[in-house]
């Protein structure tokens, strides 16, 4: 699906042609000759970007900006809660991406979700009980039950990371693993 484009500016010639050069390059465009028009396009689409005049005769193109930031921060409010950034660690629970120094990292979704606990935990330990309690819903059978362990070594792995020198996911012998604040 093509980037969705606003494009509003009352010369017509100008915004004829800025949208001919986007469309060219395979861009959806929405173009409009006045604020009001494009007002109510950016309430009824998602755009991915929006090229304003600022001097429109109906409405400023900054109060057009303004009102596309007032819709993408509601409606992406709760997104960013989805979005843990932490030392060239990133991880997006809804799309269950994760990227290490800007590289992706394949992950399977109990890694993904050991590391998602771990990082909205930072700082604090988590046992291998509420682990695996929060990943399998299911009560913990502690007797030769090494599930964790060895998803958290795959994850270490997959990270660069080592048992002897970690750099994210440390453990804290007796009581779980834990994400350092500083790491």
């Amino acid at each position: 699906m093509a980037d969705k484009i606003l494009v509003v500016d009352d010369e017509k010639e100008i915004a004829d042609l800025v949208a001919l050069y986007l469309e060219n390059e395979n861009y959806q465009v929405f173009k409009y000759y006045n604020g009001m028009d494009a007002l109510r396009c950016i309430e009824q689409e998602d755009l991915d970007l929006a090229i304003l005049d600022i001097m429109l005769p109906d409405i400023s193109g900054l109060t057009l900006c303004r009102k596309i930031r007032e819709k993408y921060t509601q409606e992406h409010a709760a997104a960013d809660e989805d979005v843990i950034v932490h030392s060239g660690l990133v991880l997006n629970a809804r799309t269950h991406e994760c990227f290490l120094n800007e590289k992706p990292l394949s992950l399977t979704p109990t890694e993904f979700s050991i590391l998602l606990i771990l990082c909205r935990s930072k700082g604090e330990v988590v046992s291998s009980e509420e682990l695996f309690h929060q990943i399998w819903k299911d009560e913990y059978y502690s007797k030769n039950n090494n599930t964790i362990t060895v998803h958290i070594r795959h994850l270490r792995a997959k990270m660069g990371d080592s048992f002897e020198h970690p750099k994210y996911i440390k453990t804290v012998w007796g009581c779980g693993y834990k994400i350092e604040n500083d790491c």
